[in-house]
Protein backbone atom coordinates (compact mmCIF):
# COMPACT_ATOMS: atom_id res chain seq x y z
CA UNK A 1 0.00 0.00 0.00
CA UNK A 2 2.88 2.51 1.24
CA UNK A 3 4.28 1.70 -2.58
CA UNK A 4 1.06 2.99 -4.15
CA UNK A 5 0.86 6.07 -2.00
CA UNK A 6 3.92 7.41 -3.16
CA UNK A 7 3.43 6.59 -6.55
CA UNK A 8 3.81 9.27 -9.03
CA UNK A 9 4.18 7.48 -12.40
CA UNK A 10 1.22 8.44 -14.91
CA UNK A 11 -0.37 11.73 -15.50
CA UNK A 12 -2.32 13.64 -12.72
CA UNK A 13 -5.81 14.14 -13.29
CA UNK A 14 -6.82 15.77 -9.74
CA UNK A 15 -5.02 16.51 -6.79
CA UNK A 16 -6.39 17.82 -3.38
CA UNK A 17 -4.84 17.75 -0.13
CA UNK A 18 -5.12 14.67 0.80
CA UNK A 19 -6.18 12.27 -2.19
CA UNK A 20 -4.93 12.83 -6.01
CA UNK A 21 -6.19 10.74 -8.87
CA UNK A 22 -3.53 9.75 -11.57
CA UNK A 23 -4.29 8.15 -15.09
CA UNK A 24 -2.08 5.19 -15.72
CA UNK A 25 -1.56 3.96 -19.45
CA UNK A 26 0.14 0.54 -19.87
CA UNK A 27 -0.13 -1.05 -23.57
CA UNK A 28 -3.62 -0.42 -24.76
CA UNK A 29 -5.26 -0.47 -21.22
CA UNK A 30 -5.88 2.36 -19.02
CA UNK A 31 -6.11 2.60 -15.47
CA UNK A 32 -6.83 5.11 -12.79
CA UNK A 33 -4.94 5.15 -9.59
CA UNK A 34 -6.78 6.97 -6.53
CA UNK A 35 -4.63 7.59 -3.59
CA UNK A 36 -5.76 9.01 -0.09
CA UNK A 37 -2.48 9.72 1.89
CA UNK A 38 -3.05 11.00 5.48
CA UNK A 39 0.73 10.77 6.08
CA UNK A 40 1.94 13.58 8.00
CA UNK A 41 -1.54 15.52 7.35
CA UNK A 42 -3.88 16.76 9.78
CA UNK A 43 -8.05 15.56 9.53
CA UNK A 44 -10.34 18.62 10.55
CA UNK A 45 -11.76 17.46 14.15
CA UNK A 46 -15.32 17.33 12.51
CA UNK A 47 -14.30 14.36 9.77
CA UNK A 48 -12.67 12.32 12.41
CA UNK A 49 -15.90 10.02 13.71
CA UNK A 50 -16.21 9.78 9.76
CA UNK A 51 -12.89 7.87 9.43
CA UNK A 52 -12.43 6.46 12.71
CA UNK A 53 -16.59 4.79 12.28
CA UNK A 54 -16.17 4.34 8.09
CA UNK A 55 -12.83 4.83 7.08
CA UNK A 56 -11.56 6.58 4.70
CA UNK A 57 -13.55 8.02 1.83
CA UNK A 58 -11.26 6.24 -1.03
CA UNK A 59 -11.76 2.69 0.61
CA UNK A 60 -15.51 3.34 0.75
CA UNK A 61 -15.60 3.80 -2.85
CA UNK A 62 -14.07 0.89 -3.20
CA UNK A 63 -16.50 -0.89 -1.38
CA UNK A 64 -19.13 0.74 -3.20
CA UNK A 65 -18.49 -0.12 -6.95
CA UNK A 66 -19.57 -3.28 -5.48
CA UNK A 67 -22.55 -2.61 -4.19
CA UNK A 68 -23.81 -0.68 -7.42
CA UNK A 69 -22.70 -3.40 -9.63
CA UNK A 70 -24.94 -5.55 -7.80
CA UNK A 71 -28.00 -2.82 -8.46
CA UNK A 72 -27.12 -2.72 -11.78
CA UNK A 73 -25.39 0.29 -12.27
CA UNK A 74 -22.52 0.67 -14.44
CA UNK A 75 -19.08 1.27 -13.01
CA UNK A 76 -15.44 1.20 -13.45
CA UNK A 77 -13.72 -2.43 -12.65
CA UNK A 78 -11.83 -2.46 -9.31
CA UNK A 79 -8.33 -4.05 -9.95
CA UNK A 80 -7.64 -3.32 -6.26
CA UNK A 81 -7.82 -1.66 -2.78
CA UNK A 82 -6.38 -1.24 0.07
CA UNK A 83 -6.58 0.93 3.58
CA UNK A 84 -3.98 1.34 6.06
CA UNK A 85 -3.97 1.86 9.80
CA UNK A 86 -6.52 1.13 12.76
CA UNK A 87 -8.64 2.75 13.94
CA UNK A 88 -7.70 5.84 11.93
CA UNK A 89 -6.59 4.75 8.70
CA UNK A 90 -3.42 6.86 7.41
CA UNK A 91 -4.09 6.07 3.56
CA UNK A 92 -6.02 3.78 1.34
CA UNK A 93 -5.88 3.37 -2.51
CA UNK A 94 -8.24 2.45 -5.10
CA UNK A 95 -7.21 0.87 -9.04
CA UNK A 96 -9.81 0.94 -11.12
CA UNK A 97 -10.06 -0.09 -15.11
CA UNK A 98 -11.24 2.60 -17.14
CA UNK A 99 -14.36 2.38 -19.05
CA UNK A 100 -13.20 2.77 -22.46
CA UNK A 101 -14.91 6.00 -24.01
CA UNK A 102 -16.26 7.15 -21.78
CA UNK A 103 -15.92 10.77 -20.37
CA UNK A 104 -17.59 12.71 -17.67
CA UNK A 105 -20.75 14.88 -17.88
CA UNK A 106 -19.10 17.77 -17.16
CA UNK A 107 -16.22 17.68 -20.02
CA UNK A 108 -18.98 16.07 -22.12
CA UNK A 109 -20.98 18.99 -21.68
CA UNK A 110 -18.19 21.80 -22.01
CA UNK A 111 -17.67 20.17 -26.02
CA UNK A 112 -21.49 21.96 -26.31
CA UNK A 113 -23.43 18.92 -27.67
CA UNK A 114 -26.61 19.34 -29.86
CA UNK A 115 -28.69 20.75 -27.06
CA UNK A 116 -31.63 17.95 -27.89
CA UNK A 117 -29.00 15.26 -27.36
CA UNK A 118 -27.71 17.14 -24.20
CA UNK A 119 -30.66 17.28 -22.74
CA UNK A 120 -31.41 13.64 -23.08
CA UNK A 121 -28.60 12.86 -21.72
CA UNK A 122 -29.46 15.13 -18.83
CA UNK A 123 -32.61 13.55 -18.37
CA UNK A 124 -31.14 10.29 -18.39
CA UNK A 125 -28.77 11.22 -15.66
CA UNK A 126 -31.58 12.46 -13.37
CA UNK A 127 -33.11 9.02 -14.40
CA UNK A 128 -30.44 7.06 -13.10
CA UNK A 129 -30.31 8.85 -9.66
CA UNK A 130 -34.21 8.66 -9.41
CA UNK A 131 -34.08 4.91 -9.81
CA UNK A 132 -31.23 4.58 -7.39
CA UNK A 133 -33.63 6.80 -4.61
CA UNK A 134 -37.15 5.11 -6.13
CA UNK A 135 -35.25 1.38 -5.25
CA UNK A 136 -34.10 3.09 -1.52
CA UNK A 137 -31.11 4.05 -2.20
CA UNK A 138 -29.38 8.02 -1.46
CA UNK A 139 -25.71 8.67 -3.59
CA UNK A 140 -23.84 10.97 -1.37
CA UNK A 141 -21.55 12.00 -4.73
CA UNK A 142 -24.72 12.66 -7.14
CA UNK A 143 -22.39 15.00 -9.59
CA UNK A 144 -22.36 15.81 -12.85
CA UNK A 145 -17.91 15.26 -13.27
CA UNK A 146 -19.01 11.84 -11.16
CA UNK A 147 -21.34 10.41 -14.00
CA UNK A 148 -19.58 9.12 -17.25
CA UNK A 149 -20.63 9.07 -20.76
CA UNK A 150 -20.24 7.83 -24.22
CA UNK A 151 -19.81 11.27 -26.55
CA UNK A 152 -20.54 9.51 -29.78
CA UNK A 153 -23.09 6.60 -28.63
CA UNK A 154 -25.70 8.84 -26.33
CA UNK A 155 -27.83 5.40 -26.31
CA UNK A 156 -25.42 3.83 -24.34
CA UNK A 157 -25.53 3.17 -20.79
CA UNK A 158 -24.25 6.05 -18.29
CA UNK A 159 -21.72 5.07 -15.30
CA UNK A 160 -21.10 6.02 -11.97
CA UNK A 161 -18.06 6.97 -10.39
CA UNK A 162 -16.40 8.46 -7.36
CA UNK A 163 -19.75 6.91 -4.88
CA UNK A 164 -18.10 6.87 -1.63
CA UNK A 165 -21.26 7.33 0.65
CA UNK A 166 -24.39 5.29 -0.74
CA UNK A 167 -26.83 4.85 2.10
CA UNK A 168 -29.77 2.83 2.28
Amino acid sequence: LRDFLDCRLGVEVTEARTRSLRRLELGEQCWYLKIQDLRGKRLPLSRLPSYLFKGSPVAREARRLESLRELGILVPDLVASGQAGVPLPFGAMLLTRSLPGYVDLVAWLENRPDPEIARGVLLRAEALVQDLHARGYVLMGAKYRNILVQPDQTSAALALIDQPDLSR
